[in-house]
């Protein structure tokens, strides 16, 4: 059977999958991978990607590509995100890349990326009814508001979980009450610009990317179930609310000793925190479900054959 991977090259990690398709109809994958490359660290202060950042990055792409190579992968893509497209040495690092790795790099846009995650909620959730599809990641925000699985409205915001905790600057550690409000007031006013004061309410939201899924894995700690497994899993508001509001309380070097919150994330979850719960304040939002794979399996579905960009069937 046809093997494929996709490695994504983020502004916090790159990631490596590799599936294996089953047919016309479904794939499964059996490689997994994430490193932590800190890619997007001071670029916004220099607009550049940094030096060494850049090299941790060639490394973990050449071991995504590796990891391809070593499970039969027949193709290879490679996506850069946010970071890349928004730094003024960008393209010097994708020829480097490809130089350096021989795996050819697509710079997505925020669009791009939307459509990958609406692909990837639509392969595991219901979206019936009015819905919205969310991707967070350490450079942008993507967000899909759909009905019955058709987008209506797509928007790519500057609020990724690394770009928002750049803003927190020399807040107390941890942030003080007005310190919070202030930055809450500041993402809600993008989010209005983006999808207006009063957007229709979604009934649900289907989420990917770290934060999330660190948020939900700590909800379902609360209870005694597996922080790891949260692929799929629904969590009402009020739970992820009281996980947010535990690790705002607390300082960086403390929060990853919540249960379901990796200290890799500690320094930046409660950014990205933030930024969802302004969004589902502001859509009414009261139900979140955690997509664990998003762009990446919209990608790997197109490669398939089993989507294509934008079709969420």
């Amino acid at each position: 059977m046809k093997r494929v991977a996709v490695v994504d090259i983020g502004s916090n990690a790159v990631r490596g999958t590799v599936a294996e398709v089953l047919g016309s109809t479904a794939m499964r994958v059996i490689a997994d991978e994430r490193i932590r490359t800190r890619l997007a660290s001071g670029l916004l202060a220099t607009g550049r990607l940094a030096e060494d950042r850049i090299a941790a990055s060639l490394d973990a792409v050449g071991h995504m590509v590796a990891l391809a190579s070593a499970h039969g992968a027949t193709a290879v893509r490679a996506v850069a995100t946010a970071a890349v497209r928004s730094a003024d040495n960008g393209a010097e690092f994708i020829e480097r890349v490809e130089r350096e790795t021989g795996v050819a790099v697509e710079v997505i846009d925020g669009r791009r990326e939307a459509e990958l995650a609406l692909a990837s909620a639509a392969a595991n959730f219901d979206l019936s009814g009015r819905v919205c599809v969310a991707d967070i990641g350490g450079g942008s925000l993507e967000v899909v508001l759909a009905s019955d699985g058709s987008a209506e409205t797509i928007v790519s915001l500057p609020l990724g979980a690394v770009t928002v905790t750049a803003r927190f600057g020399s807040f107390a550690d941890p942030p003080a009450s007005h310190e919070i409000a202030q930055t809450r007031s500041a993402i809600r006013r993008e989010l209005e610009d983006a999808l207006g004061p009063s957007p229709r309410p979604a009934r649900l939201a289907v989420c990917s990317g770290g934060t999330i899924t660190s948020l939900v894995g700590a909800a379902a700690a609360r209870t005694g179930a597996s922080p790891l497994d949260v692929h799929g899993v629904t969590v009402p508001l009020g739970e992820i609310e009281t996980v947010a509001a535990e690790v705002a309380a607390l300082p960086i070097e403390e929060r990853g000793s919540i249960p379901g919150i990796p200290p890799y994330r500690a320094e930046t979850v409660l950014a990205g925190s933030l930024v969802m719960m302004e969004l589902f304040d502001l859509l009414g939002t009261r139900t979140i479900a955690a997509n664990r794979r998003g762009i990446r399996e919209g990608l790997l579905l197109e490669m398939a054959g089993l989507s294509t960009p934008g079709d969420p069937a």
